[in-house]
């Protein structure tokens, strides 16, 4: 297999997928009696930490265990073993985990009919993937093994031809939201599929929606007084995230919580900025690039938000889509002592769109779904999934767009979100998970015939049907059980906000 192949968005999920497989036969070569768990997306790698099977509580992996680790990972690559794919049946599956001590897993694998499981063979290991694995170890040739917290970051090659690795970029901020998050889904003893599964069988499904529903919302509700314990020098609340992080209910909800503090928060949309679309700067393909920050009018902007600041009425502008330019007359606008700025897109965390108003005078917010529910303890679900699935729905409800064109779309998306978003987020003064655990059996309902659109000829199959195949594995949720304040309601409908 040639290593060009793994510079694809679908090369790099076998790399990364295989890579994942191969750590966890190398942890378990070691013989601890640790299990060893997958954890969310940092930097440029996963997170891995390691649990007592028996208290469920997480152990330190020392710095000895981690070089341990890297010369086993680093023998099964050199020695080049072959890897098969297996068809085990079920109740030799069951069995078989639950030897091993992998309640997720075997919590998940209860929650199927299938007369044979697909698991993956390398000498004596045997594990269960979700996705593709390479056929022999000595494919995946570049690693690094960052330690990070009470575990590790296992990195994969920025190129994975050139095995190059890009300099390691820390977000501690992220860290503790996903971390936060991990100790909520400990406490209602949701971790994996399997137990959401449980609940949705059993019919004790609401009681779970409506905690989820109430933490998240606690949380908005902390987020708006740390702006009330600042009010006397913030002046502008700027909120950036993701495609499909939930960003404008996240919006619409914070308001209301900062009306409840007596703040009187305004609104203001940062696409109205944007210049004309003659006078948009090029890409590198020619064409007019809308999403970089040059595309809005930074001086403008500056200067309205400054005046506003100062007592001023200004004019802000009204962009108009259809023509690509602002209308003629925009809005007025004056503002009191009391009023606070709220400006969400893109470009919310980039020094460079407000770099005239201070930094005392701004807070910076990042919104993205960060996905704890995971397959398994070695398979997780990813953040870009459960976007991408967001995406599908909403863009098939509201915007008329058909499957196959938003998977079209959606590496443009990713690409513009790496130049445009991500590398910003350690900017944030805090970060907020618009992730619920119950929401995916929710958009099961809506993806999945959107999904069976996408047929064998279409060169977005194969993703449509690994994104079934994930659907698969959940039970449905319906959708009346989701409260019309809820921000899933962006992506489904019924809202009581209003877009």
């Amino acid at each position: 297999m040639d290593n060009l192949i793994f510079n694809s968005p679908s090369g790099r999920k076998l790399y990364q997928n295989s890579l994942a497989y191969l750590v966890f036969y190398a942890w378990d070569n070691l013989n601890n009696n640790q299990i060893l768990e997958m954890g969310q997306s940092m930097a440029d790698g996963i997170f891995y930490s390691a649990i007592d099977p028996h208290t469920k509580v997480s152990c330190p992996i020392d710095s000895s265990t981690l070089d341990k680790l890297d010369k086993e990972l680093s023998s099964i690559i050199a020695k080049g073993l072959l890897i098969e794919a297996i068809n085990y049946p079920y109740t030799k599956a069951l069995t078989y985990f639950k030897e091993k001590n992998r309640h997720l897993v075997v919590s998940l694998l209860e929650g199927i009919n299938e007369p044979t499981i697909t698991l993956y063979r390398c000498g004596n290991y045997i594990d269960f993937a979700f996705g593709p694995i390479v056929d022999n170890t000595s494919l995946i040739n570049a690693y690094k093994i960052q330690p990070y917290k009470e575990g590790f970051i296992l990195r994969k090659p920025k190129d994975i031809q050139k095995k190059s690795f890009a300099p390691f970029s820390n977000n501690d901020l992220l860290f503790t939201i996903y971390n936060e998050y991990r100790q909520w889904s400990k406490i209602l003893h949701i971790n994996g599929v399997g137990d959401l599964n449980n609940l949705i069988y059993n019919n004790t499904i609401k009681e779970f929606i409506q905690i989820n529903e109430i933490l998240q919302d606690t949380k908005i509700a902390f987020i708006a007084q740390e702006i009330f314990a600042k009010k006397d020098n913030l002046k502008l609340i700027l909120i950036a995230g993701p495609s499909s992080s939930g960003k404008t209910t996240f919006t619409k909800k914070l308001s209301t919580h900062l009306q409840v503090l007596g703040m009187e928060p305004s609104i203001i949309e940062m696409d109205d900025y944007f210049l004309p679309n003659d006078q948009t700067p090029k890409g590198p393909d020619g064409k007019p690039d809308f999403e970089c920050v040059e595309a809005i009018n930074i001086p403008l902007l500056n200067s309205q938000m400054l005046d506003l600041f100062n007592g001023k009425e200004v004019e802000v502008p009204i962009f108009d889509f259809k023509v690509g330019r602002p209308k003629e007359n925009g809005r007025p606008l004056q503002i009191s002592d009391k009023t606070i700025l709220i400006m969400e897109g893109i470009h919310g965390l980039n020094e460079k769109l407000t770099q005239e108003i201070p930094r005392e005078n701004k807070f910076l917010i990042y919104v993205s779904a960060l996905t704890q529910l995971k397959l398994d303890e070695h398979n997780r679900i990813t953040t870009t999934d459960n976007r991408l699935i967001r995406r599908l729905v909403r863009d098939s409800k509201f915007r008329g767009t058909v499957a196959s064109k938003t998977f079209a779309m959606w590496d443009s998306v990713r690409r513009g979100e790496s130049k445009n978003i991500f590398p910003f987020q350690g900017n944030a003064d805090i970060a907020f998970n618009s992730a619920l655990n119950y929401e995916l059996p929710v958009l099961k309902v809506f993806a999945t015939p959107l999904l069976r659109t996408i047929k064998p000829d279409d060169p977005f199959y194969s993703e449509a049907r690994r994104i079934q195949r994930l659907l698969d594995y959940l039970l449905p949720i319906p959708t009346q059980d989701v409260p019309d304040y809820s921000i899933l309601r962006e992506f489904i409908g019924g809202s009581k906000f209003h877009y």
